[in-house]
């Protein structure tokens, strides 16, 4: 995992998660309080599950608040050099301009640059990258 940054990865043997774990719901609390996460290296999971859960039309404004809250938070996250693993049950895709998509494997997509930007970039077919900045 690329440190000092969130890293968004496809649920895989390839990534295994950090010993601290997180759902979204929980980073998100956390993020809101401006508390830091438990440890310096965490694993969140849940983040495309919540937005699948979302109706469409109500997805933009979901992803709109995480960003904002992560934006909030951005701080917090460098003066730690916090290290964030997103673990996400789709596949991870490229879509049209160059928007950063999960296949959910219902055949739905969740468009992850609304959440992290266009600074978002992809390591590996599996693996995105945003720096805290975002």
């Amino acid at each position: 995992m690329e440190a000092g940054a969130y890293n968004i990865v496809e649920k895989t043997t390839a990534y295994p998660p950090y010993p601290t774990t997180l759902s979204i719901i929980e980073f998100l609390r956390l993020a809101w309080r401006e508390e830091p996460p438990p440890a310096r290296e965490i694993t969140v999971t849940g983040l495309d599950t919540l937005l699948a859960t979302i109706p469409p039309d109500e997805q933009i404004q979901v992803a709109w608040f995480i960003r904002n809250t992560l934006q909030d938070v951005t701080n917090l996250m460098t003066n730690r050099r916090q290290t964030v693993q997103f673990v996400v049950r789709g596949k991870i895709e490229q879509g049209e301009q160059k928007i950063f998509e999960v296949r959910q494997p219902g055949g739905d997509f969740i468009n992850l640059s609304a959440i992290f930007g266009g600074r978002l970039y992809q390591k590996a077919n599996d693996w995105l990258v945003a720096p805290l900045w975002i």
